[in-house]
């Protein structure tokens, strides 16, 4: 039985995606097309049958280019926290900035291609695999990685620049 299989005993609402950093493009792998927010593609990798490709092109937010470490610059606006209080889900700049000074982001020039494909159909081993789940299947899953790192587990995430908290720091810790 491939490891992946295993997955598929937990018959989870939402398809396990395989996701990989990588300093190439992959020989097998289409380059996604048009512009997607980093964090929705994640939910496009979902819905395709064999996966895809993304490089800053691919990019419809600021964000995601930033936590990838492909843009030498950030926006100014951005990691200022002029973004949060705009969109009414910060009080003001002080809150939103707090996000990008705490955030986990590649080194520039290190992961200037991401991979992403359904688990089932995943050619390449993958550095994460992002599973949305249930919470009695989340913890299934949780206590298995338990029994074999002794890691505990924890949930983290922040009201804007989701991309690092779901991407950047589970492969970074």
């Amino acid at each position: 039985m491939r490891s992946y299989e295993v997955f598929e005993k937990l018959e989870l609402d939402y398809t396990p995606v395989a996701v990989k950093f990588s300093m190439t493009k992959p020989a097998d792998l289409p380059q996604l097309e048009g512009k997607v927010a980093f964090c929705e593609m994640l939910k496009t990798a979902q819905n395709s049958e064999s996966g895809f490709y993304a490089d800053k092109t691919n990019h419809a937010c600021g964000v995601g280019p930033y936590v990838l470490g492909q843009v030498e610059e950030p926006d100014p606006g951005m990691i200022g926290g002029m973004i949060g209080p705009r969109i009414n889900v910060y009080e003001d700049t002080r809150g939103n900035r707090n996000v990008y000074t705490n955030m986990h982001t590649f080194p520039k020039g290190t992961a200037p291609y991401t991979w992403f494909a359904p688990l089932k159909n995943c050619t390449f081993k993958p550095d994460l695999v992002i599973l949305v789940a249930s919470i009695d299947k989340a913890e299934i899953v949780l206590r298995a990685n338990g029994y074999y790192t002794g890691d505990g587990w924890n949930a983290y995430g922040t009201t804007v620049a989701g991309c690092s908290a779901l991407f950047a720091r589970p492969f970074f810790t």
